[in-house]
């Protein structure tokens, strides 16, 4: 991961393989929703951006967040996906950015059949919440938790920058 100074707007890109790379990009304009096929959700506990919502399952801690179901809206999937995976119900949020995924051959849509688009994209909001969590409803997740951020370390590399720029976007729109 870097972070590039040609293309303001993007702030990291990765791999996921040798299949599928992938650019994060700071925006609060959804690409194309026919494109989107995952949501992520910057869970922020109560209006304190010192204190995040993060789920635990068998790739280590993230951001909540998860596939979009067929018929579903991309703001449907991140409130379930939100509490899914982190018993954390979003009474707030706006969109901060997306990340943008290119694969170079098909890849399998294990979770709804046939492939992913060659060109797919993940929206990422900041959400905060005026309920108390309760347990996460998702079979997948191990655990989740409320981190300060100064614990951000438990994610990779990727993920941490992300938060980072949702935390400040949300401080922005606050200010």
């Amino acid at each position: 991961m870097r972070t590039p100074n040609n293309i303001p707007d993007m702030i990291a890109e990765g791999r996921w393989g040798d299949n599928i790379s992938w650019e994060f990009h700071l925006s609060d304009t959804t690409p194309d929703p026919d494109l989107c096929t995952a949501v992520y959700c910057l869970a922020i506990a109560g209006t304190n951006p010192e204190r995040i919502v993060l789920a635990r399952n068998k790739r280590g801690w993230e951001m909540l967040g998860g596939h979009i179901e067929p018929g579903e809206q991309i703001e449907e999937a991140l409130l379930r996906e939100a509490v899914e995976e982190g018993g954390f119900y979003a009474t707030y949020y706006k969109q901060f950015g997306y990340r943008k995924v290119i694969a170079q051959e098909p890849v399998a849509n294990d979770h709804h059949g046939g492939h992913y688009p060659p060109v797919a994209y993940i929206p990422h909001f900041f959400a905060t919440t005026d309920r108390e969590l309760i347990a996460p409803t998702g079979e997948e997740i191990f655990e989740a938790s409320v981190f300060e951020t100064n614990r951000l370390p438990l994610l990779e590399a990727s993920q941490e920058l992300i938060a980072m720029a949702g935390i400040e976007s949300y401080q922005q729109q606050a200010a």
